[in-house]
């Protein structure tokens, strides 16, 4: 996404290098304060969570409108649809960090963004797992310009296997700053 959007980019490499510096090593601290990359993390897992479908057993009895779903029943839940639906992201397809501002968070229904699950049995790596993003985005992007063929969400072909994954593989390349 960030090959996609060099004003994103940009704002990405200018908060790494006021933070970090051009080339210092990241502490737990400096990752915590880099808050304008993690909302770009959130919207690319948004758009693209690792885990497309997430599966649960009902322990009671849920109306859904012109159906009950019955407790032990087990359901699906498609992250990749819930994370591109109009009802609860105006204009879906379109990557805006700004959606992850805590003001705009709060007019959400947490369910809405599931790159990790939620509740009891959510990913215990997940905040781990976006530790490591931070840490590695920062990495690459205080060294390299990140370039990429895509020019739009809708272009990029998607497969479901355990994980999400690009189709036709990263179109992306890097180009040293």
């Amino acid at each position: 996404m960030l090959g996609m959007h060099p004003d994103i980019q940009q704002k990405v490499f200018e908060e790494a290098v006021d933070i970090l510096g051009p080339d210092r090593r990241s502490f737990p601290e400096d990752i915590q304060k880099m808050t304008y990359l993690e909302r770009v993390l959130k919207e690319t897992l948004r758009l693209f969570p690792g885990i497309p479908l997430l599966g649960r057993r009902l322990v009671e009895d849920i109306d859904g409108g012109d159906m009950v779903f019955p407790k032990g029943c087990s359901i699906i839940v498609g992250s990749v649809f819930l994370g591109r639906n109009p009802a609860y992201w105006p204009d879906p397809l379109k990557f805006d960090p700004d959606r992850f501002l805590p003001e705009n968070i709060a007019k959400r229904h947490p369910c809405a963004y599931l790159p990790f699950s939620y509740g009891p049995r959510n990913c215990i790596g997940g905040k781990y797992g976006m530790i490591n993003m931070k840490t590695i985005v920062a990495t690459i992007i205080r060294r390299f310009k990140i370039f990429t063929e895509y020019k739009s969400v809708e272009e990029i072909k998607l497969s479901t296997y355990l994980i999400l994954r690009l189709r036709d593989g990263p179109k992306v390349w890097l180009e040293p700053r």
